[in-house]
């Protein structure tokens, strides 16, 4: 069971009618996986940077939040897009894919964000800082 004392309260969740939030959150307490840590115990692999080691996310709507805090190590902004939804044995809920630019426009690499969880990790994946 997971307690929900812990989690994150969020903004957006009064950006939507009740119903719709209600399902969100919803969503996330029937994760078995839900975490208020950084990581997901049960990840697999670099840490954002693998699809079995995804970061945690409170909500859909903070997978936007949290990338637009990212920043390459050198401080550049990045640019991203999801690309598609993905599924693995060692992750319970969906886990999203993001192809990341530099602001410039060159690829720098793919991030994986899974966003079924009771808070928003506060780490960044190698080779970005989070502001």
């Amino acid at each position: 069971m997971v307690d929900n004392k812990n989690m994150e309260v969020a903004d957006w969740l009064s950006d939507y009618p009740s119903e719709i939030a209600d399902e969100m959150v919803n969503e996330i307490l029937d994760n078995p996986q839900a975490t208020v840590q950084d990581e997901i115990s049960q990840g697999i692999g670099r840490f954002g940077l693998d699809p079995t080691n995804p970061i945690p996310i409170f909500g859909v709507p903070n997978n936007r939040t949290y990338l637009n805090k990212l920043r390459l190590d050198n401080g550049e902004k990045i640019m991203w897009r999801r690309m598609r939804s993905l599924t693995f044995k060692n992750i319970e809920f969906p886990v999203d894919e993001y192809a990341v630019h530099s602001f410039i426009g060159y690829k720098v690499t793919t991030l994986y964000l899974s966003s079924y969880h009771l808070r928003t990790s506060n780490k960044a994946p190698e080779g970005f800082i989070l502001l």
